[in-house]
């Protein structure tokens, strides 16, 4: 809808966290999301962040907890980590905005 009303706008999409359902199975639903995901951006040009990639995929919650990043259930962070997360998203955001100010750069020259 936002492409509608606005096709020149901005969006990002975001591939979700690894986590577990009930502390114990292994989330493996978000390896399709995130194909589907990295599928929309290319078809639409849209940016997109891979937070489940950056964790390190499949099962990787369990290192973040066990590196107090991540709560006990293994779907939420701990403060610690919601910073770090953060930490991370703002740095690949600033390296995304260089890399446009590259592209335009180019593309004037």
């Amino acid at each position: 809808m936002a492409l509608r009303a606005n096709p020149d706008c901005a969006l990002l999409l975001t591939v979700p966290n690894d986590s577990y359902y009930h502390r114990r199975y292994l989330n493996k639903n978000i390896a399709r999301e995130r194909e589907v995901i990295i599928e929309l951006a290319a078809e639409y040009e849209m940016a997109v962040w891979d937070l489940y990639g950056l964790m390190g995929e499949l099962g990787s919650s369990k290192t973040w907890k066990n590196n107090k990043l991540m709560r006990s259930d293994l779907v939420h962070f701990t403060s610690v980590g919601y910073h770090f997360k953060g930490d991370l998203y703002i740095d690949g955001f600033l390296k995304y905005m260089d890399q446009m100010e590259d592209r335009i750069n180019l593309e004037a020259h």
